[in-house]
């Protein structure tokens, strides 16, 4: 009995010990996995594949209407909380980098367990574009959980491989701790919490919003808005070509609408749009192509102010095309609910409130304007915001009596600072109000002329300001949890903070001292 006992027990332990064993061997396969992702070892802009993956399969099953999957140029483009502005459907973005039909295809039939969408979207560039390589695989199957679909899909791509590769390719993307090895030396945090300092600034629901501005030409905007494609044609991708139409297949198996579309894209051409018109027509799908002149004029593309490059669109591009595909989904197809007061669907609403701020957020980083800039500051929309302000050198020569009157309308009274040449001035406006403001009495002491001052945010950082004017150290410094955010240019130094997101909005210098606010340095 006695020796019985033992066995069980041995048993028992070992049974534990292999547990134990394969909880860690596969946590680290994970971190590795997730921490090569945050560094940028595998490819460009990490977070997008890992947050959508855990942002989508963690949704209550069945609340999504629609889906939309392609690469980068989708991830940038499709705004489900713009989507929900304008109708109150609720959708995801799972595009990714480099996202190719065929893994949008398997990404697709793994949400297909969980989600009953109504429409699927499929941005079109990889149809006649890039040739995906092992960092896009990697990129569709790392972040899927072990299941049929991923075997598969490792299977189906490994199918053309040398027979003698097949295995040891097979256990590397289900074990993938060798290929992250090197990993090990430079942890992150996202690969232990899988949530990157960026998750929440692009965490609406997959939507990937870009900041810059990238004008593109005159010359380069008429050749994309054409009307006209010819009858020429671009090659399929063979891949591309065959699991789009295992995507349309799928979507019609299950009831869905698929609908191909095209962000606009310096890059294409009449002949990618002809064929994939062609493609569409011959699948009996509807094809919305942004580059298009109708579409892009409906939607109010703005080649000046909506590209953050070439190729992808920015935040304020981004819901220009969102609205446009809102709008037509509740116009043109009628099944479609309007979740909009729905409890279950609250955090849609909540979220909202969220996003419209970093949209009011994308404001001052476009307004090149020092008083329309001051008007956006006394918005109704701005709680929850500190600006500070520095001199350095003079802010006088030629600030105008318009900002003048702003800033006193404001609460500030150092009219000397602003009347006079040369002296230092610091100032913190809080929440509509002045909280903090020093001048200099003079201009060219440098023990008393110099001013500083150090401050508590609202969420608890802290930070320190400086200002001196030309002939009194000639220097502007606003430290933020120490680190420097100050142009320290000429001029007015102006820091915008976000207590509620926790970050800079904003920092741009006002050269007053050259122009009325229309000469700036950001």
């Amino acid at each position: 009995m006695a020796a019985h006992t033992a066995r069980i027990g041995i048993a028992l332990r070992a049974a534990a010990f292999l547990l134990l064993a394969t909880f860690v061997f596969y946590s680290a396969i994970e971190v590795c996995e997730s921490s090569a992702w945050d560094i940028g070892k595998v490819g460009s802009e990490p977070w997008v594949e890992y947050s959508s993956a855990l942002r989508i399969h963690n949704l209550k099953p069945n609340t999504l209407d629609v889906i939309a999957f392609g690469g980068s140029t989708c991830a940038t483009s499709f705004s489900p909380m713009d989507i929900w502005l304008v109708s109150g459907i609720a959708s995801h973005n799972y595009g990714g980098s480099w996202q190719s039909p065929y893994q949008s295809y398997f990404l697709l039939k793994e949400v297909l367990k969980e989600q009953n969408p109504q429409v699927v979207f499929l941005e079109s560039y990889q149809l006649v574009g890039y040739q995906p390589d092992e960092k896009t695989y990697r990129a569709c199957f790392d972040p899927l959980p072990l299941s049929e679909n991923k075997l598969q899909a490792i299977s189906e791509h490994l199918s053309a491989f040398p027979k003698e590769k097949q295995t040891d390719q097979t256990l590397s993307y289900l074990f993938s701790i060798n290929k992250y090895r090197q990993t090990w030396k430079t942890l992150t945090e996202f690969g232990f919490t899988k949530v990157s300092p960026l998750e929440d600034y692009y965490g609406f629901y997959g939507f990937v919003y870009r900041h810059r501005v990238t004008p593109q030409s005159e010359e380069v905007s008429n050749f994309v808005g054409f009307t006209d494609t010819g009858t020429g044609r671009a090659n399929y991708q063979p891949e591309a070509l065959l699991y789009a139409k295992k995507m349309i297949d799928l979507c019609k198996q299950n009831g869905i609408t698929l609908i191909l579309y095209k962000t606009p894209h310096i890059g294409w051409s009449a002949e990618a749009h002809n064929s994939v018109q062609s493609f569409a027509d011959q699948n009996g799908v509807k094809y919305i192509d942004f580059n298009m002149g109708d579409y892009c004029a409906q939607a109010g593309i703005s080649f000046a102010t909506m590209f953050d490059d070439n190729a992808h669109m920015n935040i304020i591009g981004g819901i220009a095309m969102s609205q446009y595909l809102g709008r037509y989904l509740r116009d043109n197809l009628a099944d479609l609910p309007d979740h909009t007061g729905e409890p279950s669907y609250a955090a849609y609403e909540n979220d909202l409130t969220r996003y419209k701020r970093e949209v009011f957020n994308e404001c001052f980083i476009r307004e090149t304007n020092m008083s329309l800039y001051l008007d956006l500051l006394t918005a109704q929309e701005v709680r929850d915001y500190t600006i500070i302000f520095s001199v350095k050198d003079d802010c006088q020569a030629q600030m105008g009596e318009e900002i003048l009157g702003k800033m006193r309308a404001m609460g500030f009274n150092s009219d000397k600072v602003f009347e006079e040449y040369g002296h230092s001035f610091i100032g913190v406006w809080q929440d509509e109000r002045v909280i903090y403001e020093a001048r200099s009495e003079d201009i060219d002491n440098a023990e008393v002329d110099t001013i500083d001052y150090k401050g508590v945010l609202p969420d608890g950082m802290k930070y320190y300001v400086k200002s001196a004017g030309y002939r009194c150290g000639n220097i502007s410094n606003i430290v933020i949890d120490g680190t420097e955010k100050s142009k320290n240019s000429r001029g007015f130094n102006v820091v915008v903070y976000d207590s509620r997101t926790g970050r800079v909005v904003d920092s741009i210098c006002w050269d007053t001292h050259a122009n009325a606010g229309t000469t700036f340095k950001r």
